[in-house]
C-alpha cells in the first residue's frame, strides 16, 4: 500500500507505509450460519486433531468463491434452505472438482430434505431439487423421524464405513428428516432401531465419486449428542469418521476402531480419562509376526479413537499391538 502525493509530478516522494500479504485459504472451511453450529464443529476439529491447524471458519454471506478449499462442512441454521447464490456456489465448487484435486462437501441441514424434494413439497424449486438429489444424492422419506420411529429414542448407529458410531444420539426440536440415497450415494447412518443395512430410512447419505464426494446429514452439527459420559464424544466421533472416510476413499487406507482405556491421567471433575495417544501396530498372523503398518491413536475422554493404516490389506488377519508411555504393552489374543 503507497501513499501517493497526487499532483505533484514527483514520484521519489512517494512512501510505502504497510506490506499486503495475501491471506492463502487453508484446506477445510466451515461454513456457518448460527454460531452454536460453529462452535461445535471448531471443537471437533480441535478434538480431532488432523486439520486443527488447517481449517478457516466462514460465515454463510461469504459471496466470494470456495475453490480455494479442498474440504467444505457447510452448515445451514434451523429451518433454513441453501439460498440460490450458495446453492450454485456448492454447485460449482463441486464441477470444479477433478480426479487429481478431488473436493468434497458435507452439509448438515434440518429441513434441506423437506424444502427441496417433490415428494415432499410440491413447491420445491426444480434447481433446488437438482442439486438435492442429484449433487447430494438424497431423496425425501418423511419429516420428523425422532417422532415418526420413536423405538429409536433419538439415537442412530452407523452402517457401512461409518458403523464404527453407535447410539450417538441427536437432539434436534426441528424435526430432521428420514431421507434414502440415490443417484450412486450409499447409506451413511440409520435410526438405531432400523434393521439391515440397507438404502431406506437414513439420516445421513454419503457419496464418493470420481471427482468429488458428498455428504449429507439432515440435522445440525450442533444438534449430535453423545450418551457416553464426555459431552464431546458423539460430535467428534461423527466428525472423525467423517474424516477417516474421507481419506480412506482418497489414500485406500484401512481404519481400525478401537475403545482403548490405559493407566494414566483422570479428571475427577468430568469422571473421564483425560485424553492420552497410544500408538497401535499391526504384525504379521505367523512367526516372527513382522510389523506391517502402524499408526498414533489420539483417545477420547472414553478411550475410543480410529487409526489409519496405509499397508494393511483386506481379507488379512493381524495382531494388533498396543504401546503406550504409562501401560504395559498389549497384543491382541487373536490375529
Amino acid at each position: 500500500r503507497s501513499v501517493i502525493l497526487s499532483g505533484d509530478g514527483n514520484i521519489s516522494n512517494n512512501a510505502m507505509s504497510n506490506t499486503i500479504t495475501p491471506r492463502i485459504a487453508k484446506q477445510l472451511c466451515v461454513l456457518w450460519q448460527q454460531q452454536e453450529d460453529r462452535d461445535s464443529l471448531v471443537r471437533a476439529i480441535n478434538s480431532d486433531g488432523r486439520y486443527a491447524n488447517n481449517f478457516d471458519t466462514v460465515r454463510m454471506n461469504y459471496t466470494g468463491s470456495y475453490k480455494p478449499w479442498k474440504f467444505m462442512f457447510v452448515n445451514f441454521k434451523n429451518e433454513s434452505n441453501y439460498s440460490p447464490w450458495v446453492r450454485d456456489s456448492l454447485k460449482a465448487f463441486l464441477d470444479q472438482s477433478t480426479a487429481g484435486n478431488k473436493k468434497s462437501l458435507i452439509v448438515f441441514g434440518n429441513t434441506l430434505a423437506v424444502n427441496n424434494d417433490p415428494d415432499i413439497n410440491f413447491y420445491a424449486n426444480p434447481a433446488d431439487t437438482i442439486f438435492y438429489r442429484q449433487y447430494l444424492k438424497s431423496r425425501s422419506v418423511s419429516d420428523n423421524w425422532p417422532a415418526n420411529i420413536p423405538a429409536s429414542e433419538n439415537k442412530f448407529r452407523g452402517t457401512g464405513f461409518f458403523s464404527g458410531v453407535s447410539q450417538d444420539s441427536v437432539s434436534d426440536p426441528f424435526t430432521p428428516e428420514l431421507i434414502m440415497p440415490v443417484n450412486g450415494g450409499t447409506a451413511a447412518f440409520k435410526p438405531k432401531s432400523v434393521s439391515g443395512n440397507g438404502s431406506d430410512s437414513c439420516i445421513a447419505v454419503c457419496f464418493a465419486g470420481s471427482s468429488y464426494n458428498t455428504f449429507f446429514m439432515s440435522n445440525k452439527f450442533s444438534s449430535l449428542r453423545s450418551t457416553n459420559s464426555s459431552p464431546l464424544d458423539g460430535p467428534v466421533l461423527v466428525y472423525t469418521k467423517i474424516i477417516d472416510w474421507l481419506q480412506s476413499i482418497s489414500t485406500g487406507a484401512k481404519i481400525l476402531d478401537l475403545t482403548i482405556l490405559p493407566e494414566g491421567l483422570y479428571d475427577p471433575n468430568a469422571n473421564a480419562m483425560v485424553r492420552d495417544t497410544v500408538k497401535v501396530y499391526l504384525r504379521n498372523a505367523t512367526s516372527p509376526f513382522a510389523r506391517v503398518d502402524s499408526g498414533k491413536a489420539y483417545l477420547s475422554p472414553s478411550g475410543q479413537a480410529s487409526v489409519l493404516f496405509s499397508n494393511a490389506s483386506n481379507g488379512v488377519n493381524y495382531y494388533i499391538q498396543v504401546k503406550h508411555r504409562n501401560a504395559m504393552e498389549t497384543w491382541s489374543k487373536l490375529p
